[in-house]
């Protein structure tokens, strides 16, 4: 079946200035040797396309906007709005509208209804489309709607609930566990001094008994070092490779909350009843500033937030470590600000549903470095103790942020 989508307008709804309906995206008109004179009665009366809009009636009196088409609006407006079997607008008498084009003339097979939105040109058949329809990001999908229906939160808070759920069961455990491998292998250190000095013996001793060559001194001297380090790790189970694991396994949740997330907001992977549904809750279930989870924030607030926590975020962390700031230390920092200076306009043009998501998650960030500083914490978690772990963290903290800013 060739499906023709006409050219859209969108039109602001306004009926005695109490009900004022704006949605963003559209659904395709699918046209079966139906005629324009006869438009009113196909798509109005008999709820061939508006039904989409008003799917509860809570709808009715928020803020949409039914985008339809150039070609068939003035027949629209000739009969009743309705919902379901519920008239909203009785007549043209009380109706302004003010169309805006949209996009031009396309042509698409199809047998269902669509919604087209800007997604599209980014949506093929490669990596982003496997993820986005992978089963992780299906099952987080599934979980926000879970926590979404049990706790009946607007969605704004669902987000946040979610990511402070998931971080406190994911990263947080991660994160304790990489603490305790850092505070294994510190105090290991005297040990570890041990082993390097009775090896450095062995090889002159074996140099001034064999005449070992310097380089093939230096080439003993490193397999032999290997070889004790890795037996002292084994014993105490705590190899330094496992350190980059909890940021390891964290990439894979916030992959798939941000793709879930942007699913939502462009109505992916399948563009079906429920999708929309779930795209319209996400247009109705935003806050303060942001009234709609897939739109930009225009205000740029989210951005912003964004920026100066994960900027916070590295600040603390320099200020808290104990070791000697090395060379390469401050340039990994300079780079790691620089990247989140440049991802401060990329949130600026993804839905702030997906913004949110990314600020929040930088904020428990900050959390939980502070936690992880607690000696109390840290002795509940049976993170080991060391010469280097400050018995007033936030104390430290407070007079390095004092100096840093120059007031003291």
């Amino acid at each position: 079946m060739i499906t023709q989508v006409l050219r859209k307008v969108v039109l602001d709804f306004k009926h005695n200035g109490s009900i004022f309906v704006k949605y963003y995206h559209c659904i395709d008109v699918h046209l079966n040797n139906a005629l324009y004179p006869n438009m009113s009665t196909n798509v109005i009366a008999k709820n061939k396309v508006l039904v989409g809009y008003f799917l509860t009636k809570q709808y009715a009196s928020k803020k949409c906007e039914i985008p339809v088409y150039q070609k068939m609006h003035t027949s629209l407006f000739n009969a009743p709005l309705y919902h379901e079997n519920y008239i909203l607008l009785p007549n043209i008498n009380s109706i302004n509208y003010y169309p805006t084009q949209v996009n031009s003339i396309r042509w698409y097979s199809n047998a269902t209804p669509v919604v087209l939105n800007g997604a599209n040109q980014y949506y093929g058949n490669g990596i982003l489309k496997s993820i986005s329809e992978s089963l992780p990001v299906e099952c987080t999908m599934d979980a926000f709607k879970m926590l979404h229906s049990s706790t009946q939160l607007p969605w704004w808070a669902t987000i946040i609930l979610a990511t402070i759920i998931s971080r406190t069961l994911v990263s947080l455990p991660l994160t304790i566990f990489h603490s305790q491998i850092k505070a294994k292998i510190e105090n290991l250190q005297p040990e570890i001094v041990k082993i390097m000095k009775k090896l450095n013996m062995e090889t002159r001793m074996a140099c001034e008994r064999f005449g070992w060559s310097g380089s093939y001194a230096a080439k003993s001297y490193k397999i032999s070092l290997k070889r004790e380090m890795s037996d002292l790790f084994n014993r105490k189970n705590c190899h330094p490779g496992k350190i980059y694991v909890s940021t390891i396994l964290q990439i894979p949740l916030w992959v798939s909350f941000s793709v879930a997330l942007r699913n939502f907001c462009n109505m992916l992977p399948n563009r079906d009843a429920v999708a929309f549904q779930d795209y319209l809750e996400f247009a109705n279930g935003g806050f303060g500033w942001i009234k709609n989870l897939t739109d930009v924030d225009h205000l740029f607030i989210l951005p912003i937030f964004f920026g100066l926590s994960g900027l916070a975020t590295l600040e603390i962390q320099t200020m808290l470590s104990y070791k000697k700031e090395a060379k390469y230390h401050r340039y990994l920092l300079a780079f790691y600000r620089a990247v989140t200076i440049c991802l401060v306009p990329i949130i600026a043009y993804v839905p702030s549903g997906l913004g949110l998501f990314w600020t929040v998650s930088n904020f428990y960030t900050i959390f939980q470095i502070m936690l992880v500083q607690s000696p109390k914490f840290r002795r509940l978690v049976r993170i080991p103790k060391t010469e280097s772990e400050l018995q007033h963290p936030y104390t430290e903290l407070y007079k390095k942020v004092k100096h840093k800013l120059h007031l003291q």
